[in-house]
């Protein structure tokens, strides 16, 4: 077969999801989500994390992501999880880890060190912001439109904030990383799966399923309704 001499070379590598085991790692979904923004064509934004931790997963993202995110941003309280609500508390014997004060990290300034120091980002790239969601998001000013959100805060309450914010912030082709989907049992009444649903009643955007990652996560991809 002739080479197709009528497109221009493209010396960008093209990243296609290779299996982990029977897995898909987040390096791996972060990297197809990466030919995914150049294949759609869609202009440089945001990557937000909801639930940063010591910023692992922010590291991941920088790495793989760069050049396609003009800003990279992490909210997390890094004093362990909220007092959870009645929806959470009443499911807390399916996943008792989840406690209040449970997952604290390192401080916030210790974590914005890490992550500038492991990658070389440039500071005025990255935003971390430290707080609870209920009160840290409503404050947060214009930002670029967000490209992938990447949720880990664990509980259902948490989650609705995370995604009633990405309302007006989002765009259709917008990814959404959700960390713990698959816990409390694979309940689709708890955590992440009851909040997604409920999002879903009222949203502009629909969540168009794409596949699981890392174990616990789900990925979806937004669409306007």
């Amino acid at each position: 077969m002739a080479n197709d001499t009528s497109r221009p070379f493209n010396p960008e590598p093209s990243y296609y999801p290779p299996m982990h085991g029977d897995i898909v790692t987040r390096v791996n979904q972060l990297r197809f989500i990466r030919e995914y923004l150049r294949v759609s064509d869609m202009p440089a934004g945001a990557y937000m994390e909801f639930g940063v931790f010591n910023g692992e997963s922010l590291l991941d993202a920088y790495r793989t992501l760069r050049g396609r995110v003009s800003h990279f941003y992490g909210f997390d309280t890094f004093a362990g999880l909220p007092t959870p609500s009645a929806q959470d508390a009443d499911a807390h014997d399916q996943m008792p880890v989840f406690a209040a004060g449970n997952m604290q990290s390192m401080p916030c300034a210790q974590v914005r060190a890490t992550i500038l120091g492991q990658t070389g980002m440039p500071p005025e790239m990255l935003t971390l912001t430290e707080g609870t969601f209920a009160e840290t998001l409503p404050a947060v000013g214009e930002t670029p439109p967000v490209l992938v959100a990447y949720i880990d805060c664990d509980l259902h309450s948490s989650t609705m904030d995370v995604l009633n914010f990405l309302e007006t912030r989002a765009v259709p082709g917008t990814w959404l990383l959700m960390d713990d989907y698959w816990c409390y049992r694979g309940s689709p009444n708890q955590g992440q799966q009851k909040a997604l649903r409920d999002w879903q009643k009222t949203s502009r955007f629909g969540a168009n399923d794409y596949g699981n990652f890392k174990g616990w996560g789900r990925a979806f991809v937004l669409y306007e309704k």
